[in-house]
């Protein structure tokens, strides 16, 4: 599998920042979801909860447990990320939970 995409090419259920603007986006891993209907873990700690700034950052927060998905610590920086999965970030003591609008 590839590990990016292109941002035109992810699914619309999925809300993608700088669709046009900007080409690629890091490709979630098929698992619990399928593939065009999640976002890779990285993705969701950069684009839409703002913990980090780049992608390198996001992956250091990954590596030192900084978040959880349905209770389970994410290592992995392609983790599939979808519908309504509950989000934690021990160190920020927040919790999200994954919904359409």
């Amino acid at each position: 599998m590839a590990k990016h995409q292109i941002r035109q090419a992810t699914s619309r259920f999925v809300p993608v920042l700088n669709r046009k603007t900007q080409k690629w986006i890091g490709a979630p891993e098929p698992g619990k979801h399928k593939r065009k209907d999640a976002i890779s873990a990285v993705v969701l700690l950069r684009d839409f909860l703002h913990v980090a700034k780049t992608a390198s950052e996001a992956k250091t927060v990954l590596q030192k447990g900084g978040l959880e998905v349905d209770c389970k610590k994410i290592r992995e920086d392609s983790f599939s990320v979808g519908m309504m999965d509950l989000i934690h970030l021990p160190y920020e003591k927040k919790h999200y939970l994954i919904a359409v609008k």
